[in-house]
């Protein structure tokens, strides 16, 4: 859920406002526009959807309506809000022998 409210947020709602999908007829955009506003003012979560629903916009764009790979993913990585990294984990302490 983290990235769906956080950096993803941009990339979804450009998703919205220029969805090929819904463009074509085959989502409404009212409907998509709930599940993100229900999303991000944590009323539900619905990150696995939104996550499917980009999925799909960015298979069409590229395999229906033979989009080059360099124009979607750059347009969505234009989108994408910086974050800041992640902390390193410390190394795994290593497996004594005979450890499966």
């Amino acid at each position: 859920g983290y990235w769906m409210k956080g950096p993803l947020v941009p990339v979804l709602r450009h998703m919205l406002e220029e969805s090929a999908l819904v463009e074509a007829g085959i989502f409404r955009r009212e409907p998509l526009q709930r599940l993100l506003d229900e999303h991000l003012a944590g009323r539900a979560d619905h990150h696995v959807r939104l996550w499917m629903i980009l999925n799909v916009e960015v298979w069409y764009r590229l395999y229906v309506l033979r989009e080059a790979h360099d124009s979607v993913a750059g347009s969505l990585a234009a989108r994408v809000a910086p974050t800041k990294p992640l902390p390193r984990s410390a190394p795994a302490a290593p497996r004594p022998a005979g450890a499966a």
